[in-house]
C-alpha cells in the first residue's frame, strides 16, 4: 500500500485531446509521508554537515528555484562583463529526472557518502518494489456520473516516487559528484 502509487493526468492547458497537454501526477500514500519528512530531515543535516551538496544547484533544493538561479547566472554574467571577460552558462532540462535515476547507482553514491548499514537499507527499501497504476476519470455532466478507469499496475524499476517529500533531495544526490 505504501508503495503503491496512483498516476493521474491533469490538464495543464490547450487541446484536451492532445496528450502533451496533461501532466502526469502521482498520488502517493498520506501514511508514508511522516516517515519521509523524518529521513528527509535526517538526510539534508547529514550532507549539509559533510558539505556533499553543493550551494551551486538551485533545482530540487529548498528556498532555491528556477529564478534564483536564473539570476544569479545573471550576476555573474554582468560581473564577467564588467572585468571585460567571456561568459558562458550551461543549463540542463531535468523535468523528466524523477523517473530515470537508477537506484543501484543512487544506493552506491550513498554508500561512497558514508549512508551505510541499517539506513542505507532502509534507502534501498524504499526505492525498490514499488509499483504504480494510472486512474482516468471520466465526467458526464448531462447525467452527473463519474467514471474511472484504472491500467494494471506496473513495476518501478527506475526513479524516485514524484511527488514524495524525499524525491526531490535523492535527484540531488544523484546529479552530485565526488
Amino acid at each position: 500500500m505504501m508503495k503503491k502509487a496512483k498516476i493521474k493526468p491533469l490538464f495543464k492547458k490547450g487541446v484536451r485531446q492532445n496528450i502533451k497537454n496533461y501532466r502526469l501526477t502521482s498520488i502517493l500514500s498520506v501514511f508514508s509521508k511522516p516517515l519521509e519528512k523524518l529521513m528527509h530531515n535526517r538526510l539534508l543535516l547529514f550532507l549539509k554537515m559533510h558539505n556533499i551538496l553543493t550551494c551551486k544547484q538551485h533545482r530540487f533544493m529548498e528556498s532555491k528555484s528556477r529564478e534564483t538561479a536564473s539570476h544569479l547566472f545573471i550576476q555573474s554574467v554582468q560581473e564577467a562583463l564588467g572585468r571585460h571577460l567571456h561568459a558562458v552558462g550551461i543549463f540542463l532540462n531535468l523535468s523528466k529526472a524523477h523517473g530515470v535515476i537508477n537506484h543501484n547507482r543512487l544506493l552506491d553514491k550513498l554508500d561512497s557518502y558514508g549512508i551505510r548499514g541499517f539506513v542505507k537499507k532502509w534507502f534501498q527499501s524504499y526505492l525498490t518494489n514499488r509499483t504504480q497504476f494510472v486512474e482516468i476519470s471520466q465526467t458526464d455532466r448531462s447525467k452527473y456520473t463519474q467514471q474511472r478507469f484504472q491500467s494494471s499496475s506496473r513495476a518501478i524499476l527506475y526513479g524516485v516516487p514524484q511527488g514524495s517529500i524525499l524525491g526531490p533531495l535523492l535527484i540531488s544526490i544523484s546529479m552530485t559528484y565526488h
